[in-house]
């Protein structure tokens, strides 16, 4: 069964049609432009940003690969201490050291020579470079006799070998590797300089006589390096000031951090959330061979807070504008549509007969002119209404008369012939 109700058809009013019409064709291409703007100018900042980044971490890891490189070649003087100069390398110069650590008297006991020969080499390795707060060599000779020597140009108290032991972890150290041995930063107190952070470079040192190779493990050259000294790479490359740098091995120790309180911690789970954040922006650079990575961290939120303070500037000028447009087609509203919706019901009076309708003009624009132009045909109208209402009334009184003057005769005669 059909329904009987009216269907009521939505008409809008001309301004509301106006406004709507301003907003399709004004504002909302400007919405869509700047949002379009804003994202392009973002895309393009990050990838100016990632770019920057990716320099500079190719830049510090370079770096640390030519520091790292240096203090490697520092960690190799067992193998040519002591050796004549002009004299060509040969596998029995390259045992000097070694010799030097066999020195025992009778009772087993180092002789004095051995200490005072291996704190001339420690001091030796440690004037190299001036980053360079203690040298360690710990080993073991032919008898297997643990050894252990320690020399530091910044403190003459060594609390304790055990202490030292732990800290660098001297229990897991491969000690098969030939190659650079790197230990997490960990604290300096076993020197009686709590307050210090270190990073320790390790080598092993073999003895290469007998056949090509097979070696002999002897002992391990350890350099503690200031963990300013990686600083100092870091910043000279001038980083954005929100971003963080993070220098870690392949399992997530921490030798450098922009935030101080990471250095010498795990932080795998910090590194993932950053390279899985919507909010930040991850670049890393490998330092091979050494196994670390250069890992560098924005937080895009901060990065882009310019960019996207002009956005939402954009989007309350737009909007600011459509309540313009709004305030501005309510207020053509009265100056237009009201006087023609006036214009409409003083017809209406005009149907009925009433032509004594006189609008008010407000303004000489063009409504003015219409309302003006509308009393005057309300004017003529009823000029001419009342024009051939009086012709129609002279012409019916005129029948009339004619009318009677042939009546009147007639009559007359009539009653005289009675």
């Amino acid at each position: 069964m059909k329904s009987n109700k009216p269907h009521h058809k939505i008409v809008l009013s001309l301004y509301q049609r106006f406004a709507l019409l301003m907003i399709l064709t004004g504002i909302l291409p400007m919405l869509i432009l700047s949002t379009f703007i804003a994202n392009n100018m973002v895309e393009n900042y990050r990838a100016a940003l990632e770019g920057e980044y990716r320099q500079a971490a190719g830049y510090i890891s370079n770096s640390l690969q030519t520091l790292l490189g240096s203090y490697n070649t520092i960690l190799k003087l067992p193998y040519s201490y002591d050796l004549p100069a002009g004299e060509l390398s040969t596998t029995q110069t390259f045992d000097n050291f070694r010799r030097m650590l066999e020195r025992e008297n009778a009772d087993g006991q180092f002789s004095s020579s051995l200490e005072e020969d291996m704190a001339v080499f420690l001091k030796y390795v440690a004037n190299v470079d001036s980053n360079i707060y203690a040298v360690h060599f710990v080993g073991k000779n032919s008898a297997d006799r643990f050894l252990d020597f320690h020399y530091s140009n910044y403190s003459t108290y060594f609390r304790s070998n055990e202490q030292f032991l732990e800290q660098i972890g001297y229990d897991s150290l491969d000690r098969n590797s030939n190659e650079l041995i790197l230990i997490p930063p960990h604290s300096f107190s076993y020197f009686g300089r709590s307050d210090e952070t270190v990073v320790t470079l390790a080598r092993n040192y073999f003895d290469l006589r007998g056949e090509v190779g097979t070696r002999t493990y002897i002992g391990t050259l350890l350099l503690d390096i200031r963990i300013q000294r990686i600083s100092s790479l870091v910043q000279i490359t001038h980083m954005h000031q929100d971003g963080s740098i993070y220098i870690v091995n392949g399992m997530g120790d921490c030798y450098y951090a922009s935030e101080n309180e990471y250095i010498g911690h795990n932080i795998t789970v910090l590194l993932e959330e950053a390279r899985d954040g919507r909010n930040s922006m991850a670049v890393t650079a490998t330092v091979a061979p050494y196994g670390l990575e250069v890992v560098e961290v924005l937080d895009t939120r901060t990065a882009f807070e310019q960019i996207r303070t002009l956005q939402k500037m954009m989007y309350v000028i737009l909007l600011m504008s459509a309540l313009l447009i709004l305030f501005g087609s309510v207020y053509l509203s009265h100056r237009l549509v009201d006087p023609i919706y006036e214009m409409i019901r003083q017809m209406g009076a005009i149907e009925h007969g009433n032509f004594d309708i006189q609008l008010q003009v407000r303004s000489e624009d063009e409504i003015g002119i219409l309302s003006r132009r509308f009393n005057q045909m309300s004017q003529e109208l009823k000029t001419y209404i009342n024009q051939s209402y009086l012709a129609k009334i002279k012409q019916t009184e005129a029948e009339l008369t004619a009318l009677r003057s042939q009546i009147y005769p007639h009559f007359l005669y009539n009653t005289l012939e009675v």
